[in-house]
């Protein structure tokens, strides 16, 4: 492939999706929790019950048509396979978004994948009940929600983004990040800001991220910034929890940024 830029479609197997449904429909479950909430991990009747429409009720073909329906291309960046929508802006002078997005670590999940990447990467990728276990556990401790992880994200949305660890096999490569990057993201969380950056930059600080830094401690690092927003509701997965409140802090960004061009482009005239 070299660094061509390639077409790419998902073409998932059927036999890859049968097997899927033996093994949640073999799964071996161990005795239901001793409290009456989230406490202890996830509950047994919910993992049984969303595993349950995992195996029967959910619909791959239907997830991957919408993604068919991108432009999605292929190319190879350091030896690695990487595969991108490329979607086009119906405004012609769309702005380009730079996004980083920044995570706190959940102590306990991170030390493992941070020092363990490689044996909890066992269960990941061969189990599909433990695959759900160890990732939906994280999106109901990490979302703004009142108690019920439903009220803020659909099941099939669920579904479709662990698809996307399950069909590759993604599971210990994943965690590895965590072994490969901990370090030097506790420097940038904890440590000076020795590195700045320098373009302009857009804040939010959703209620419920792990992680909510105050506008002076971002000012240390960020040295233009030129939106700062609290948006109301939404947590660590915000662009999927609430996605109308992430675009509109986007547009709310990148309207300041068009203006003081604008401007410039005023003055410079």
């Amino acid at each position: 492939m070299g660094h061509e830029i390639l077409p790419f479609r998902i073409e998932v197997p059927e036999a890859e999706l049968s097997d899927l449904r033996r093994r949640l429909q073999q799964t071996r479950w161990p005795e239901p929790e001793p409290v009456p909430d989230w406490s202890q991990g996830v509950p047994l009747a919910y993992l049984r019950d969303l595993c349950g429409y995992w195996a029967d009720g959910y619909d791959w073909r239907a997830a991957e048509a919408r993604l068919n329906a991108l432009p999605l291309q292929q190319t190879e960046i350091d030896g690695l396979r990487v595969v991108f929508a490329h979607v086009r802006s119906a405004r012609p002078d769309a702005a380009i978004a730079s996004l980083e997005y920044a995570a706190d670590w959940d102590s306990g999940y991170s030390r493992e994948h941070a020092t363990r990447p490689q044996t909890v990467g066992y269960g990941l990728v061969d189990s599909p009940a433990f695959l759900a276990a160890w990732i939906v556990e994280k999106f109901w401790s990490w979302t703004d929600h009142d108690g019920s992880l439903d009220a803020v994200l659909i099941l099939d949305d669920l579904l479709d983004n662990l698809m996307l660890y399950w069909l590759p096999g993604t599971g210990a490569s994943a965690a590895r990040l965590y072994w490969e990057s901990i370090r030097r993201v506790n420097e940038w969380i904890a440590g000076s800001a020795d590195d700045t950056v320098d373009v302009p930059v857009g804040c939010s600080v959703f209620p419920r991220e792990l992680q909510r830094p105050s506008r002076r401690w971002a000012e240390k690092r960020f040295t233009d910034i030129r939106y700062w927003g609290e948006p109301p509701r939404g947590g660590q997965f915000a662009a999927l929890e609430q996605p109308g409140l992430f675009a509109s802090e986007l547009r709310a960004f990148f309207r300041l940024v068009r203006l003081a061009a604008w401007r410039l482009s005023r003055l410079a005239a």
